[in-house]
């Protein structure tokens, strides 16, 4: 997860939640490469978003490691399986940054905590007037607020009940898409302003 030193270029910067996002949540956690099922969607709006000039980054919680349910070294091999997919399909994730601690360890890297978003901007150097976080859970939106994101929701098995503890304790997201392909016009018309 280290960097080697800080990308000095200026750039506007999407963050992705993984679970539910670029691929299907499970409640039972994704374990191994086996439970790992792309979106409809996901890997040609990664596609897409490749020839963009953005940083692309993944921010995901994985308590499951804490939890005992797959090490370290077995995330790693997801991630790297599935960055294998996603250029395949000419995508492109520019880091993928992770939280493995357990909800009650009260991290700062754990969202709605913003550490994963500033670990990034430590590594890059980001355009703090267009920073987006996609997402399909209350905490992706609220971590993304306090950045200082436009916040998209996709919707998600969880779609209602994320949105009902939204309604009662935090933002709402600023657009509504079924998917990351449907969440494309959201970020291409606010991006045109920084052109």
């Amino acid at each position: 997860m280290g960097n080697r030193g800080r990308m000095s270029s200026q750039k506007p910067a999407v963050f992705l939640d993984r679970d539910g996002v670029i691929n299907h949540d499970s409640p039972d956690y994704v374990r191994a490469w086996s439970d790992f099922a792309f979106r409809t969607g996901s890997l040609e709006a990664l596609s897409i978003m490749a020839s963009w000039d953005i940083y692309l980054f993944i921010v995901t919680n994985q308590s499951a490691i804490a939890r005992g349910y797959l090490s370290v070294s077995e995330l790693e091999q997801i991630h790297a399986l599935m960055l294998e997919s996603i250029r395949g399909a000419a995508g492109r994730i520019d880091r993928i940054y992770y939280c493995p601690h357990h909800p009650d360890q009260g991290c700062f890297c754990r969202k709605p905590q913003t550490g994963l978003f500033l670990e990034a901007a430590r590594d890059y150097t980001l355009d703090p007037d267009h920073l987006f976080m996609i997402g399909d859970s209350a905490s992706d939106m609220e971590a993304g607020k306090r950045f200082g994101c436009f916040t998209i929701m996709l919707e998600s098995p969880r779609f209602n009940a994320e949105m009902t503890r939204l309604i009662g304790t935090g933002p709402r997201p600023d657009a509504i898409a079924p998917d990351l392909l449907a969440a494309l016009p959201f970020l291409e018309q606010r991006l045109s302003q920084c052109r």
